[in-house]
C-alpha cells in the first residue's frame, strides 16, 4: 500500500494530464457549438450525451466505479454545455410568429441566452439574416408544410452565407494579385 504522500503526487499528475485533455477537449466543443451556431442547432443534444455516456463507461473495467463514471462524463457534458452557451451568448435568433408562439418557445429552448426577434413574413427574416441582423436561421418545431418551409428557408440561409464567404475570399484573392 502506498503512503498518503506518494497517492497524492500519483493523483496530481493525473489531475495535470486531465488539465492538458480537459483543454483539448474544450477547443474540440468550441468547434461544436460554431457547428451548432452555423446550422442552427441546440446546444443540448440528450439522446447523444445518453449515447456518450453509455459508450465511454465500457472503456471502464471496474464495475464498482462505472456509476462514478457515469456521474464524470454527465457531469463533463454540463460543463461542455455551459461552455457552449457561452460562445452563444448574444446570438440573435429570428423565429416566425409571435412571442409565446411555438416557433418562440423551440427558439427559447434551443437557445436559452440568445436574443430573440420576431418576425411576420419569411421575407423579412430573410432579409434580416442577408443584412447579418440575425445569427441564426428560423427555429420551427413543426413536421407540417410550415416546417418544411421553414428547413427550405434555412437551407436556402446556410447557402447564402456560404455563398457570400465565397464571394469575399474570391474577392480577397483577386485584391491580392
Amino acid at each position: 500500500m502506498k503512503d498518503i504522500l506518494d497517492a497524492r503526487n500519483e493523483i496530481n499528475e493525473i489531475d495535470k494530464q486531465m488539465a492538458q485533455l480537459f483543454q483539448k477537449r474544450m477547443e474540440a466543443v468550441k468547434d461544436v457549438a460554431v457547428y451548432k451556431k452555423d446550422n442552427g442547432l441546440s446546444v443540448r443534444d440528450l439522446s447523444r450525451e445518453a449515447e456518450v455516456a453509455k459508450r465511454n463507461s465500457k472503456f471502464v473495467t471496474d464495475e464498482s466505479l462505472k456509476p462514478y463514471y457515469v456521474d464524470f462524463i454527465r457531469n463533463t457534458i454540463d460543463v461542455s454545455c455551459k461552455y457552449q452557451e457561452s460562445l452563444l451568448r448574444n446570438m440573435t435568433v429570428a423565429y416566425c410568429g409571435v412571442e409565446g408562439a411555438f416557433a418562440h418557445i423551440a427558439a427559447k429552448k434551443m437557445f436559452p441566452t440568445a436574443t430573440y426577434k420576431p418576425c411576420a413574413t419569411f421575407s423579412e427574416a430573410y432579409v434580416g439574416v442577408e443584412k447579418g441582423e440575425y445569427d441564426t436561421e428560423l427555429v420551427s418545431d413543426r413536421s407540417d408544410e410550415m416546417g418544411r418551409l421553414t428547413a427550405s428557408f434555412n437551407r436556402m440561409t446556410r447557402e447564402y452565407r456560404q455563398n457570400l464567404e465565397h464571394s469575399v475570399q474570391r474577392e480577397r484573392e483577386i485584391n491580392e494579385l
